[in-house]
Parts: structure tokens; sequence; C-alpha cells
């Protein structure tokens, strides 16, 4: 048993999904965001560039399913896709989305 999940379990807490995860990671983010993602969003300005523009996004009140803007729902989006957005969840690890979450939200 790794020594995370021991003493999670010894604390009475449960254990965490991904023990040896790094901290999520803004300027990764923004190298995931310019190698996969600008090529159809601007991180810079709200206008459509072949996707919306993601200036913003963590401001917006909802994705445009509809879905209100928070961690988990473009965690999803990211992973599954939705409308013309291909999904992304086998080219990215878990770890690259997390960086490129937080770098979305600087945005």
């Amino acid at each position: 048993m790794p020594l995370a999940v021991a003493l999670a379990l010894l604390a009475g807490c449960a254990p965490p999904s991904r023990p040896f995860a790094k901290a999520a990671d803004p300027h990764r983010g923004e190298q995931v965001f310019q190698a996969g993602c600008a090529v159809c969003h601007y991180p810079d300005r709200p206008q459509t560039k072949v996707g919306p523009g993601l200036q913003g996004i963590f401001r917006a009140a909802k994705l445009p399913n509809g879905q209100p803007v928070s961690d988990d729902t473009v965690r999803a989006w990211i992973r599954n896709g939705g409308g013309k957005m291909p999904p992304f969840g086998k080219a990215l690890n878990e770890q690259q989305i997390d960086d490129l979450v937080d770098y979305l939200k600087t945005l």
C-alpha cells in the first residue's frame, strides 16, 4: 500500500485519487495551450477563431453547452469535447488537463 494511502486511511480520510500528481501549474498549462489549443482558440480575447476565444472563461456564467463554469465542467469539456470541439481525453493526461485548467483561470 503506498504511504500516502496508508497515511490517509490512518487519518480517517479518503485516499487521494491521484496521490503522486504534481500540483497544477499554469505555466505548464500555457505550454499545453500553445501546443494544442491555440490553433482554434484565442487566449487573450473573446472573439471566435475556430472555437470561441477563452479570455475570461472562468468569469463566464456558462460554457457553450449551458453547464456552469467550474473546474469539473471545464475538465469534462476538455476530456469529452462537445459541440464542434473534439475530445482530448486520450491526447492529454490528467496532469496536462489540470495544468491547462489552471492556465485557463488566468485568462
